[in-house]
């Protein structure tokens, strides 16, 4: 804090003392920080996703869903923004938008990028919660068309599958290599 107190153009320093402070759970004093990078740097994409996950950590998450719809709207073509609207919006129970948030999010994704397998995990559990099951079981076989062998993936549809009584070799199996 003392180099953005000598120069509070020093976006690295105001970054870097924001995720600090979030480590430190000062939440409201890092969400502070995050705010001060101007709209027009290009960090300010980063800061804002910064600025609403130190919100929702600080169970704030009316607050956190508004800067991310604010930051949706402003790069529309963002993925991680959108990932991070159907994080948000699923751990403030609003399942329809999770989902929302989640598919757009999918839509940017390029195929090749390493993290589109864990949307697809994270819808998964959105269609899981919204009893959509059939959804939920594509989402979580994309997800380990991706990953394979992923084992997050592989215990929740291994129990999902368990839980309903279907496909009980091939949960068994999931739940096996899981463990593994």
């Amino acid at each position: 804090r003392a180099a953005v107190h000598l120069n509070s153009n020093n976006v690295d320093a105001i970054l870097m003392a924001a995720e600090l402070l979030a480590n430190m759970k000062q939440y409201d004093l890092s969400a502070q920080a995050f705010s001060t990078v101007s709209s027009d740097n290009t960090a300010f994409q980063s800061a804002e996703l910064g600025r609403a996950e130190t919100l929702r950590k600080a169970g704030k998450s009316e607050a956190a869903i508004e800067v991310l719809e604010a930051l949706s709207r402003s790069y529309p073509d963002m993925p991680r923004v959108f990932a991070t609207a159907g994080d948000t919006y699923r751990e403030a129970d609003q399942l329809e938008n999770a989902r929302t948030a989640y598919t757009r999010a999918l839509e940017l994704y390029d195929d090749a990028d390493p993290l589109k397998w864990f949307i697809h995990y994270a819808r998964g559990i959105t269609n899981h919660s919204l009893d959509d099951w059939p959804a939920a079981e594509v989402d979580f076989r994309a997800a380990l068309t991706l990953n394979p062998d992923q084992p997050q993936v592989l215990n929740y549809l291994g129990y999902s599958m368990v839980e309903r009584g279907i496909n009980m070799e091939e949960a068994l199996k999931m739940i096996e290599t899981a463990v593994a």
